[in-house]
């Protein structure tokens, strides 16, 4: 297992609270792919959603589904995405 990176999700936090989905979403999707783990894949999907991007979103938690990732914020965002 890597180490845990300190501040890999700050980006996508501070853009997302600058009213940036855009780039909260990209940030979020980097720090997903750096550091894999059901945390970052579920505020990828977050993040995607906010800026719109249903389908990228829905593709972060086919992926956590795939690696076995499940928290409550994943549990939490694929009925939200249905809709």
């Amino acid at each position: 297992m890597k180490a845990e990176q300190p501040g890999i999700g700050s980006h996508a936090a501070a853009s997302s609270h600058l009213g940036q989905p855009d780039r909260a979403a990209d940030e979020a999707g980097e720090a997903a792919r750096l550091q894999p783990s059901s945390y970052y894949f579920a505020a990828a999907a977050d993040k995607c959603r906010w800026a719109s991007r249903f389908i990228e979103a829905k593709s972060w938690l086919d992926k956590a589904g795939a690696l076995k990732f499940d928290n409550p914020e994943i549990r939490y965002e694929r009925p939200v995405l249905l809709f």
